[in-house]
Parts: C-alpha cells; sequence; structure tokens
C-alpha cells in the first residue's frame, strides 16, 4: 500500500510540472506591428481587425476598451486604413493573433 501512496504521488508531481510546463511554453510576447487594415469582424466589446504588413504578414488584432492601457485610444477603424498596435502576440493554429494594449 505504500508503495502505491508513493507512485500515486510521484505521478501527480510529473503531471503538474507538465501542465506548467506546457503554460509556460503558450504565453504572449509583447510586439509592435503595423499594416493595413484587410477586414473587420464585430465583437460584443470591439472589434477584430484582419492586418497585413508591408512583409506580408497577416495579424489578427484584437482591439476592445477593456483590452487597451488606456481605454480612451480606442476608435474604429475601416478596410483600407493604416494602423500601429503593441500588444500581447500569440498563435493560434496556424494564425497570428494580437491583443491590443495600445493602439495609434
Amino acid at each position: 500500500m505504500k508503495h502505491i501512496i508513493s507512485f500515486i504521488a510521484l505521478l501527480s508531481v510529473l503531471l503538474l510540472s507538465n501542465c506548467t510546463a506546457t503554460k509556460k511554453s503558450q504565453e504572449s510576447a509583447s510586439v509592435n506591428i503595423s499594416g493595413t487594415v484587410s477586414d473587420i469582424q464585430p465583437g460584443k466589446d470591439g472589434y477584430t481587425a484582419k492586418i497585413v504588413t508591408a512583409e506580408n504578414l497577416v495579424y489578427f488584432v484584437t482591439i476592445s476598451h477593456s483590452n487597451l492601457t488606456t481605454p480612451d485610444q480606442y476608435k474604429t477603424v475601416k478596410p483600407g486604413e493604416m494602423i500601429k498596435v503593441k500588444g500581447d502576440f500569440f498563435k493560434l493554429g496556424d494564425e497570428n493573433h494580437i491583443t491590443v494594449r495600445e493602439l495609434n
């Protein structure tokens, strides 16, 4: 019985350490990009804009009052506009996403 309890404890530690390592690898990094808005998808608290950079990279940037460092930076953009954003980068599948913290 003592060996079973020791085994379960060791297994629990291994599983928890693996979950922590996976979470750290998915953390976001802060990035700055600029590009042209090609599409807008409205959301409940803002919108997601598809941005194409000069290097022809595509980013989906989520812009909302609650995510901006200074909420009065919020503005609505239109396709064809050039914008600059700073925020938290993450990948969702093969797509590049940014949660916008600063909007210029």
